[in-house]
């Protein structure tokens, strides 16, 4: 089979051949390969030199007689070998002695390092969560395996810094569970200053000065009631009731109630009368009532000043029959009340109503009403014993039956009775403003009587007090916003003012200085673009309403007091809703909006919902004040 010849001589398999023999030695062998190959490759360098060596050796080998080897001992192979051995050796001893001397302790000290990390940061994890005894173990450890650590050594510190931290509150708490106000106080103080935040110590320190405040005003109100000061008694009482509702509380609605009916009293029994301050009296048996609210006592005086004040505000008006009706009412239910400031009303309107019965004619009603004005103590029986004598003649035999009038009683505490919006007294001011508990007041724009109204909550019990140029009215109101603005302790005050990083006006909160122990901090309420104004501080102390228009329009917002859960509770396209105002048990909100054109006067729940308009009339009515 011809095969194709390789293009060199050292690609052939029988030079590989032939070399393998002339390295065994075996010469015939070697020589029958190399001369092949010079036959096909001709005078190849490669094939040349390895058969004159092969022939070389073949002589030498024949001349000195040396028999053939069956075997060949490599020198220089196993030399290498040797070497080869000796060096792995070497190399490995050195890289022991390497790793020994350089890996190994950088390993050694990664691992340390390593293992104070983590100690360090157990350590920190600890201390900040006051597990003072785990922080100590920690960094102690550290210091074991690093002495000179300086975290571990702060942080060591630390915990002792914080222990005493929790020795001192553990002592201001015990002091504080115990009463000692005082000294608990001091504790409370060193820690604010030492730790700001830790243990609740402003919280604390706030508490125990309202308790000691409360304790002081208690034995301030006590003193003034046993030396008969009802209104120094009244004020210091009402004070302790804003810090702490539930103090002493059937004690001090006793004294509320004592005191408020003395007050009131002393009005009624004045000597001479003094007819002005009954709508004081009234408000004083209002708010005994409410400090006993079935005690017939008060109800009777509330009842007798409320038809006072009806009776003579129909007497104002001109509604005679209606004025001797309530004025007759109080004479018959307790004859001296307010000596004349009863009875020459009382005649007199007995005796115009008589005339104008007698203009009807109805001269059995006529000759009543002059009989009643004859009955009264003191006063001229000759005019009406005249006119008693000029109708007598047109009775018939049989008695013409005798009008009584009916006055229907006054079960619940309300600041005044009304008559409607057109009877409008002109004679004797309104009571003040303050005094209309639980109704609000506000503004109107009537066509024939614009002013100040005051209203029930449900629109009803309208009455006109009086124009918006009333210096003392606007004395008055303007006094009421303020209050508004304040919280319910009177220790805040919100108001509203442009800061030097905001861009529009925000709300603020500023605490008064209220002692020693310094001044309450002023905090930022809203920061949202857009106007913000008109706040008022639910009686709750829990929210504040304000309008803002961050949203567009004049929107009616609520707002923490920290600035926490701001909600807009009317939120609009083109309306204005403002001027909010919250109900006494803070249920509720009131505000003026122009959604249906001219402003009218709308509720609203305090969870923003169920909105209602409570009062409809063609004019503008607006910025209402619900008083508290």
């Amino acid at each position: 089979m011809f095969t194709e010849p390789y293009t060199t001589a050292r690609d052939d398999p029988q030079y590989a051949e032939g070399m393998a023999h002339l390295q065994s030695a075996e010469w015939a062998e070697a020589v029958r390969c190399f001369e092949a190959l010079h036959a096909r490759y001709g005078n190849d360098p490669a094939v040349l030199r390895a058969l004159d060596q092969t022939r070389f050796k073949a002589r030498l080998d024949a001349a000195t007689h040396v028999r053939a080897k069956r075997w060949t001992f490599r020198f220089r192979p196993l030399v290498v070998g040797v070497l080869l051995v000796a060096a792995v050796l070497v190399l490995g001893v050195l890289v022991v002695q390497a790793v020994d001397r350089q890996v190994l302790p950088a390993v050694r000290l990664s691992q340390l390092k390593n293992n104070i990390d983590r100690q360090l940061a157990a350590g920190q994890d600890a201390l900040e969560s006051w597990k003072l005894d785990e922080a100590e173990t920690a960094f102690w450890n550290v210091q074991k395996l690093a002495s000179d650590n300086a975290e571990a050594a702060d942080g060591l510190t630390a915990v002792a810094e914080k222990r005493k931290l929790k020795g001192l509150c553990d002592e201001a708490d015990k002091l504080f569970g115990a009463g000692e106000l005082s000294r608990a106080r001091e504790r409370y103080s060193d820690l604010a200053t030492l730790a700001p935040g830790y243990c609740a110590s402003a919280t604390r320190i706030t508490e125990i000065n309202d308790r000691l405040r409360r304790d002081d005003l208690w034995q301030a109100a006590e003193a003034a009631y046993a030396a008969g000061s009802y209104s120094d008694a009244v004020a210091l009482y009402e004070q302790i009731q804003l810090i702490d509702v539930n103090f002493q509380r059937d004690t001090i609605l006793d004294r509320l109630y004592d005191s408020h009916m003395s007050l009131g009293r002393a009005i009624i029994e004045a000597d001479p009368p003094q007819p002005e301050q009954v709508p004081v009296a009234l408000d004083h048996f209002t708010r005994a009532l409410a400090a006993r609210p079935r005690d017939t006592g008060a109800a009777t005086e509330q009842r007798l000043a409320s038809l006072f004040l009806a009776g003579q505000q129909a007497y104002e008006a001109g509604h005679y029959a209606d004025a001797a009706a309530r004025l007759g009412a109080v004479y018959e239910g307790r004859p001296g009340y307010l000596g004349s400031a009863v009875i020459n009303p009382l005649y007199d309107a007995s005796i115009r109503s008589g005339d104008t019965y007698r203009a009807i004619p109805d001269y059995g009603l006529a000759f009543e009403q002059y009989r009643r004005a004859c009955a009264l103590p003191g006063v001229d029986r000759a005019l009406c014993q005249a006119r008693m004598d000029e109708v007598r003649q047109f009775l018939t035999p049989t008695p013409t039956p005798s009008i009584t009038p009916t006055v229907t009683p006054l079960p619940t505490p309300t600041a005044y009775i009304y008559v409607p919006p057109t009877a409008i007294p002109t004679g004797t001011p309104p009571p003040p403003l303050a005094s209309f508990r639980n109704q609000i007041v506000f503004k109107s724009a009537d066509e024939k009587k614009p002013g100040f109204w005051v209203m029930n909550p449900d629109g009803t019990n309208l009455r006109y007090l009086g124009a918006l140029e009333d210096k003392r009215l606007n004395q008055q109101y303007d006094a009421l916003i303020e209050r508004e603005k304040l919280s319910p302790d009177g220790r805040y005050h919100v108001y509203v003012t442009t800061g030097d990083s905001d861009k529009s006006p925000q709300l603020y909160i500023q605490g008064f200085e209220k002692d020693q122990y310094g001044n309450l901090p002023t905090q930022q309420v809203t920061h949202q673009e857009g106007l913000n104004y008109d706040p008022a501080w639910a009686p709750d102390g829990s929210r504040i309403a304000f309008v803002s228009t961050h949203q567009g329009t004049d929107d009616v917002w609520v707002v923490n007091p920290d600035g926490t859960n701001m909600w807009n509770y009317t939120r609009n396209k083109w309306e204005w809703d403002k001027h909010p105002t919250w109900s006494p048990d803070s249920q509720k909100i009131v505000f003026w909006s122009n959604r249906e054109g001219t402003k009218q006067i709308f509720m609203i729940d305090a969870n923003g919902q169920n909105l209602k308009k409570i009062h409809a009339v063609p004019w503008d009515e607006y910025d209402p004040i619900w008083i508290k």
